[in-house]
This record gives structure tokens, sequence and C-alpha cells, in this order.
């Protein structure tokens, strides 16, 4: 939304310091510690005034490349960066009002994933995948958050109408360890709470200015649980009880290490806490446990960076630190996963809130939770269909002839007429001597049910065995012959 060459009236907000303007900035959910394995590799974050996605090394820092191009894809504005379910970056183009998908290994544009203005957008910031697989895009102009199928794109509502429970000017959005929804509120000032299942308004997480709060942007909950917040008129990034929301400090106390303008933040792979620092293009690294400045860890206008808003590491679409292939709950934040039923939904995911497949059915009431085709095992177990062709009240996996009546068996010997090679005559053991899949009690042309070549093959066994014999005998006789002449000699 930011952009310093670029100031409308409607990306103004009144009353916040240095007369700046929101934007998007904000990561979702928490990167985890050390001990945490398929951590991500490299750091993207976008780059509004020059309409890329740059991505640095996430060890050093070191510039890497423009992984999405300048207006690639007709990218104007880039703010939300998130991972999908199906490994591409989804990214809000602010300017046309659309989110575009780039592949997730190469950074080619796939598609517009939302089209321009689709169910109402306008000014899109936030984006984040909800625990039920779809798409929540905050729309800054109208002050609502939509939801859009996480498969195709289409809409599906408002998920918080417009201006619900006083939300105005919303940018950063993030699935709690509650799975609720909890969505920056620029022009309040505060962070609203909505239910994660339905939308409805639950409260003021973080009260209207509380702890100095001004201009919020960036959401996330950190290793300790708590939740962190960027302040942007502030230049400051402050704590709150990740519980209760009261306020603890400014992790970050104002422009400590230069920060200016703080906009996306995000804990990394090593536990510190990146926010990047829109007036200085650049993106900065606090310790995670202290909030004590490290480094600029992408230096002023590194690769070109111009206005930084959102950040984000590779493959980890809830920023926990478990790669999106590994984790049982994709979607928020769960670094430990913590599975006590054992049934493959992490702990976090796995309560009544929560519809992880998005088949209306919730986790605690769903047997097969990551199915969204099936609520219960069935005949063919979770992630297989129960399909029944024949209609014969056995499931295909299960069916002998999955396609034809089973229950018939012409020649009573237990073998289902649809499989048997021979179904006139019993032969429950199927034999097949020649291998041309009729049974040998019916490859009978010849008569007795003997298979045709059978009478040859045995009168050749019998005449070789004489042939052998007979020159058996005849090469004894010749030794006697050869013997008995010897001892004439």
């Amino acid at each position: 939304m930011w952009r310093a060459n670029q100031v409308t009236t409607r990306n103004r907000v009144p009353g916040w310091g240095k007369n700046c303007i929101l934007s998007a900035a904000t990561a979702f959910v928490l990167i985890a510690a050390s001990s945490v394995t398929a951590q991500p590799v490299r750091l993207l974050v976008s780059s509004v005034n020059t309409d890329r996605v740059l991505r640095y090394n996430a060890a050093t820092g070191a510039f890497s490349d423009a992984f999405v191009p300048a207006a690639a894809g007709g990218l104007s504005a880039p703010e939300g960066l998130v991972f999908g379910p199906d490994g591409n970056l989804y990214v809000s183009s602010e300017n046309t009002s659309s989110i575009l998908r780039y592949n997730g290994v190469t950074g080619a544009f796939i598609d517009a994933f939302v089209s321009a203005a689709a169910g109402g957008l306008n000014g899109p910031e936030g984006l984040v995948f909800g625990p039920d697989g779809n798409l929540y895009v905050s729309s800054f102009v109208t002050n609502s958050v939509l939801r859009y199928n996480g498969a195709t794109g289409a809409f599906i509502d408002a998920f918080v109408p417009a201006a619900g429970g006083g939300l105005n000017a919303p940018v950063g959005l993030v699935f709690g360890p509650d799975g609720n929804l909890y969505v920056s509120s620029g022009n309040t000032h505060s962070v609203l709470r909505y239910n994660g299942a339905t939308g409805a308004f639950i409260d003021a997480f973080v009260p209207a200015a509380a702890g100095g709060l001004s201009g919020p942007i960036g959401l996330v909950f950190g290793p300790d649980g708590n939740l962190y917040v960027s302040s942007q008129s502030t230049d400051s990034v402050l704590r709150y009880n990740g519980a209760t929301g009261a306020f603890i400090d400014a992790f970050v106390p104002a422009a400590g290490g230069g920060l200016d303008a703080p906009r996306g933040l995000i804990f990394g792979p090593d536990g510190n806490l990146y926010v990047s620092s829109a007036f200085t293009s650049s993106v900065l690294r606090y310790n995670g446990a202290t909030g004590d400045f490290i480094d600029a860890f992408v230096a002023a206008a590194g690769g070109g960076l111009n206005g930084p808003t959102f950040l984000i590491f590779d493959n980890d679409g809830d920023f926990d630190g478990v790669g999106d292939d590994d984790d049982n709950c994709p979607f928020v934040t769960n670094t430990d996963q913590t599975d006590s039923d054992g049934d493959g939904v992490g702990d976090v995911c796995d309560n009544a809130a929560f519809d992880n497949d998005g088949d209306g059915t919730a986790n605690d009431a769903d047997g097969c939770p990551i199915d969204p085709n099936k609520s219960a095992p069935g005949q063919c177990g979770c992630g297989n269909s129960d399909t029944d062709t024949d209609s014969d009240g056995v499931a295909d996996c299960n069916d002998q002839c999955p396609d034809a009546d089973d229950t018939l068996d012409t020649d009573g010997d237990g073998v289902a007429d649809c499989n048997d090679n021979c179904p006139a005559n019993a032969n429950s053991g199927q034999e097949d001597i020649d291998g041309d899949g009729v049974g040998d009690a019916c490859d009978d042309c010849c008569g007795g049910g003997m298979p045709m070549m059978m009478p040859l093959m045995l009168m050749g066994w019998k005449w070789g065995r004489s042939r052998i014999r007979r020159r058996g005998a005849l090469r004894r006789v010749r030794g006697l012959v050869l013997r008995h002449r010897s001892t004439d000699g």
C-alpha cells in the first residue's frame, strides 16, 4: 500500500504519526527455534515501490534474486505474501485489487488466483490460508476480510463484513493458537479478534492505543506464545500477552536499531525477530528473546529493496519452522507438532472450532479430519473412496468384482464367476498350465477336460525316455565289447 512517490487520499490514515500511509506488513505466525526440522532457507520480501518480490539468503541476508520480477503477471504494489497448500506463492497486488499466484519453486507467474475486485476486493493487504484451507484477505478500502476458495480462488463470503466489530483499515491477519482470527485495525489502533470458524466478532484483543499502539500493521505470535505487533507510527514493536491481550512491553523500543515505519515482522529459523523498516528500505534483526538489536539483516536498498512490507520464509505457510509438507497443522502455528490423539492433526487444529478439510464437519466430530470427502473411515479408510460401482453393498476396494455380481458362483467352487477362469467346472485352485486365461478344467477342446496339448506332451515324454534308455544300453554293450577285446590282447 505504501509508496513514497504515490500518496493518495485513500492511502492516508488520519491521526497517524509522520502523516504516513497504512501499508501491508505482516507475517502471520511464528517460526521456531533451531531444534525444528525442515527449516526454511530463504527470506522473501515484498518491495512495494519496485513491484517485485525479492529473495535473500536466510542465513546471511545476502541478496539472491528477484523471485518475482518487476510487474510480472501485472503485479503492482505487492503486499501480502503466503505460500499456499499447493506450494505456490500468493501475492496481494494492491493497485490491481487482485491476488496473483506464482510458481513456488521458480517464481514464474501462474495466474490471477483472485481476479481484480472479485467479491468487492479493494486494496488487498494481508493474506493467510485458514484452518479450512481457504484464503483470507484483508480488504483495506472496504474495511473487511474476504474469504476465497483455497483451491479455485472463487469468492465465498465476507468472512468479516465491512466495519465488523469496528474494523477500520485492516492489514495484518493471523490465525492464533486458539484458532481465532486476529486482525490489525489501523485507524482504531487496535487488534481485533474474530471467531475462527464463523467470523463473528469476539473482542478488541488489544484495545485502542494499549501500550502506546499507533498504526498497527504486522502481527505474529512468538515462540513465547505472546502476540507481537508492529506499531508503525511509534517505530516500535510491542508485545502483548498471547492469552489475555494485556500489554507486556515495547519489545523493540522506538527507533531501536534505526527502525523507521515497521511493517512486516516474522520470527526466523534462528529464533530471532525480523522486521521490515519501510522508510529505510531494510530488514532489521532483533534478538528473539530480549529484543536487542542485532543487525541490518538486509541492508538499506539491498538488492534494490524499496519500501519493504511483508516478509515470509520459504514454504512454511504458518511460519512455525515446520515445512508445510510435514506440518500436521499447516495453517496455524504449532512448533512442537503435538498430536495427542494420533489422528494426524495437531492439537492446535484438532478442536471444535476447526474444520481442517473444509467438509463442514468439525475436527472433533470428523472421523477423517484431513479428508474432505469423508467424515468416517468407512470400508476403505480415510483418503480412499468407498465407491461401490456395482451397488452390491461392498466397496470396490474390498470387492472381488467391483463391476459385477460377486455372489454368483455357478460351479460352486468358491470363486465368483466374474473371477473364475472356468466358471462352468469347479476348480477352486484356478490351475491354468498354459497361461492362456482359461482354467485347465475348461481348456479341453480335445476332450475329458485335459488340455489340448497334454496328450502330445505325454507321448513325447515317453518316447524321449525310451530313446535315452536304448542309448544307455548300447553304451553299456560297447563297453563290455571293448573290455573283452582288451583282455584278449
